[in-house]
């Protein structure tokens, strides 16, 4: 699946009404979409757009300026972070569409030794060679900890895996996994708590590799 990343414009007279009381309100807004969900509606015109896509009657279009093209949603979302730097170094002010507050947390679930039989999670960690080192599943919530690894693991929640159905350890006292989350926030200067969105999907990809990078088996979504 590819994103892409786009910039659209809000329209004039609404940013106008909104700078009155908050002179920094954004008038752009970074948006990252399916590639084909922006391919079906990059030639229209901006009330089609607004229609078919943006939704809100705010928005005037989305700009010619700027698209690019991403494999991972991870890749997306750094690109989106420095165009946002960017603009704001150009003095234009933008926001990323829908990172709202930051209420995001990554966490890491220890898994059973059987997930090395899972072909899925074996190819992605071919670099492990004692298989007892320890296996993990990484992951970003804006709930609880605990109440996203009930969700994994009940088979009538339509938030549960495979996963966390087959694979996670239980009971959630003995899955979940904070030492090595104090150690990778150590390592790298990372926080994984109180994120936005986006950056809450950047740190999920960053502690899946460096525990990779540690020996360990890993997997994120």
């Amino acid at each position: 699946m590819k994103y892409s990343v786009v910039l659209a414009s809000k329209k004039k007279r609404y940013v106008a009404k909104k700078r009155i009381t908050n002179p920094r309100f954004p008038n752009l807004v970074i948006r990252i979409e399916k590639k084909e969900i922006i391919d079906s509606v990059w030639s229209l015109s901006g009330k089609e757009q607004t229609q078919k896509l943006l939704k809100k009657k705010f928005y005037k279009r989305i700009t010619k300026e700027i698209r690019r093209e991403f494999k991972t949603k991870v890749e997306a979302y750094i690109y989106a972070y420095e165009l946002k730097d960017q603009l704001t170094s150009e003095n234009r002010l933008s926001c990323i569409h829908k990172d709202g507050d930051s209420k995001y947390q990554v966490y890491c679930f220890n898994l059973v030794n059987d997930v090395w039989k899972y072909n899925k999670f074996k190819k992605l960690n071919e670099h492990v060679l004692d298989k007892t080192q320890g296996a993990f599943y990484v992951g970003q919530t804006s709930n609880e900890k605990e109440i996203r690894y009930k969700q994994h693991i009940n088979p009538n929640d339509v938030l549960s895996s495979t996963w966390g159905k087959n694979y996670f350890v239980q009971p959630y006292k003995k899955a979940i996994e904070t030492q090595l989350i104090i150690k990778f926030e150590n390592d790298t200067g990372n926080p994984t708590s109180s994120l936005l969105y986006g950056k809450s999907i950047i740190i999920e990809f960053l502690l899946t590799e460096w525990l990779k990078s540690k020996k360990y088996g890993a997997y994120s979504a």
